[in-house]
């Protein structure tokens, strides 16, 4: 699996065209059959959102795992992170190719 960082596809800071420069750099790289996981917490974008920009890019959520599921607050552990701090539902969404 290529892990795509936390927070930067929901980051107003970074350019629509510097994202989707990113995504493209990942699929480019991805193995055949692998996955992009994004772990968006901070700065979530909208599922909904997340997915059109995907689609741009060849790609799709394959599975969504939000803050309210036990996958979650496992992977929360590891970051040592309190869901309750952010002011947005964070998730993890594990990508494949379209």
């Amino acid at each position: 699996a290529l892990q795509v960082l936390g927070n930067v596809l929901g980051d107003p800071n970074i350019s629509e065209t510097s994202k989707t420069a990113f995504l493209e750099e990942a699929r480019r790289l991805m193995q055949e059959g692998g996955t992009i996981i994004v772990n968006e917490n901070i700065t979530p974008m909208p599922p909904k959102e997340l997915n059109e920009m995907l689609l741009r890019c060849g790609l799709k959520i394959d599975q969504l795992v939000d803050a309210e599921s036990p996958e979650y607050s496992e992977t929360a552990k590891l970051y040592d992170q309190d869901l309750r701090s952010f002011s947005r539902k964070p998730y993890i969404a594990y990508c494949k190719l379209t």
